[in-house]
């Protein structure tokens, strides 16, 4: 059997320490008082969204509920970035009972309509 070999440049931005970025490394250094990132919605729309899967709810790269919609908007002020490094910190551990306190929030939960 012949061996394959593949030759990958990685960046810095996709690996950090050997494993994958996940939804909460790029959003605790990001702000939207930041004009060069115009993504902070969308960051922060994947975390959340990240969230919700460690916590085994299933959604779609467009489904918006809670503030996500907002954070597009770029209307969110800082206690949306507090509640971003809160989750990105949570979403950041192995600890699965702090993630499901964290979702289980009003504002961070999947509503029945999406799920």
């Amino acid at each position: 059997m012949a061996k394959l070999r593949v030759d990958a440049i990685v960046s810095e931005l996709e690996l950090r320490g050997a494993r994958f970025v996940d939804g909460s490394d790029p959003s605790s250094a990001s702000r939207p008082s930041d004009s060069k990132n115009v993504g902070i919605g969308e960051i922060r729309g994947n975390l959340i969204r990240n969230l919700a899967a460690l916590d085994m709810v299933e959604t779609l790269p467009w489904d918006e509920w809670g503030r996500i919609g907002v954070s597009y908007a770029r209307q969110t002020g800082p206690d949306f970035d507090e509640l971003m490094d809160e989750v990105a910190r949570s979403c950041a551990t192995d600890d699965e009972q702090e993630v499901a306190t964290i979702y289980a929030r009003h504002e961070l939960r999947v509503p029945s309509t999406l799920s």
